[in-house]
């Protein structure tokens, strides 16, 4: 007796409630089924449906060598309790050297792995981009090397391969062209003893990197001085905490635009930063708006930290900053990088230092995670890309 055929709609309903990881496998089973699971009406209804976060996903990077041989540098995925759920490799090692590394004796420090593992902003669509610097371990960096990678299908992608040079400093930033359904990294070139910046474009569409000429003649890119080494992507562009040359206490937010390609130069909140008792601490998204956090120099034998929060409620608006938050946190400063469902702020501490989340809204608004050596968190989602 011949085997009776779901109907499509109901097989396409059924594969939209499968888990990433399972969908890699069964599109190998019929043409059908490959067919249903690439269509791109499918791919945008899956992203809708797991659009929400389904927990984070932790870079950790130990400070000390673990026991048994544990490499010191992967990725944790925790709920939102964060209750570690699984680990993952960083993509620059197949998940069996990974696992082999976890029991593997001291001398595995002498292969060629990691020194450096960096989050390129934030995830977008459960998609991340990860900066890697490689080299023998307690040995200088020899190459940086820049992957795409989704966890949730196990894929990723390596989009540049580099030979490390002193002399010359690289922005990276990691964002989404949401018209054209395209992710893209851009990526700086900055010669230290410079005053003039390269830009370059990856398209995921195209597979390829191009040189971009800026609309506004490069002179948002002329005189920098330092920038943060990743950005922050909100409003489709991404953005990077800059000081400049002309004054080493000016700061500045540098923006590139993905739709127009062009640069601009953003101005931060009056006397916000000033360099001595003021300091730019980060850039982050508060509540869907371009934000940055403030610190509050007291000195380095001060008990306790003081966070300024401003947001941009009209983008690219001078006068549209407002303060919306001042934390006063016990310890060392932190920086904000994500805000939760119910307006919690997850703020990671540097050395001893432990990582809060700050709830404003309860009575005891500051609780430890409970969690150590965490460089970046971002969140995690089901996804399809890459696959």
């Amino acid at each position: 007796m011949a085997a009776t055929r779901l109907p499509l709609d109901v097989e396409r309903e059924i594969l939209l409630r499968l888990p990433a990881r399972s969908l890699r496998r069964v599109k190998y089973v019929c043409k059908s089924w490959n067919s249903i699971i690439t269509d791109v009406n499918f791919l945008a209804a899956y992203r809708r449906r797991h659009v929400s976060n389904s927990g984070f996903m932790l870079l950790r990077h130990h400070a000390r060598p673990l026991s048994g041989g544990e490499p010191n540098i992967y990725f944790s995925l925790s709920d939102e309790s964060f209750v570690e759920r699984d680990q993952f490799c960083v993509p620059l090692l197949e998940e069996e050297e990974f696992k082999s590394i976890l029991h593997a004796e001291p001398s595995f420090n002498q292969i060629l792995s990691p020194n450096r593992v960096e989050l390129v902003g934030s995830s977008i669509n459960g998609l991340y981009c990860i900066l890697i610097s490689v080299g023998k371990r307690y040995e200088p960096m020899s190459s940086c090397n820049l992957y795409l990678w989704n966890p949730s299908i196990g894929k990723s992608k390596c989009v540049l391969q580099s030979d490390y040079n002193p002399n010359i400093n690289f922005y990276l930033g990691f964002g989404y062209h949401e018209q054209m359904d395209d992710y893209k990294i851009v990526k700086i070139s900055y010669p230290i003893s410079g005053r003039f910046g390269d830009v370059e474009v990856f398209s995921l569409k195209t597979n390829s990197w191009r040189r971009k000429i800026v609309g506004n003649g490069g002179g948002s890119l002329s005189n920098m001085l330092w920038a943060t080494s990743t950005s922050t992507f909100v409003n489709g562009a991404c953005h990077w905490g800059v000081y400049t040359r002309e004054n080493k206490a000016r700061f500045c937010i540098l923006a590139y635009d993905l739709h127009g390609n062009t640069c601009q130069r953003l101005v931060p909140p009056e006397n916000c930063v000033d360099g001595r008792e003021l300091r730019f601490s980060s850039l982050w998204v508060y509540m869907g708006l371009l934000s940055i956090s403030v610190l509050h120099f007291g000195g380095f034998d001060s008990a306790t930290s003081t966070h300024d929060i401003w947001v941009m409620t009209d983008y690219a608006a001078v006068h549209s900053w407002a303060k919306v938050l001042t934390i006063d946190l016990d310890g060392g400063p932190r920086r904000p990088v994500l805000m939760g469902r119910n307006g919690e702020v997850l703020m990671l501490g540097d050395g001893d230092d432990d990582h809060v989340i700050y709830e404003p809204q309860k009575e005891e608004q500051v609780k430890s995670l409970g969690i150590i050596d965490v460089e970046a968190i971002a969140p995690y989602m089901e996804s399809l890309v890459l696959l």
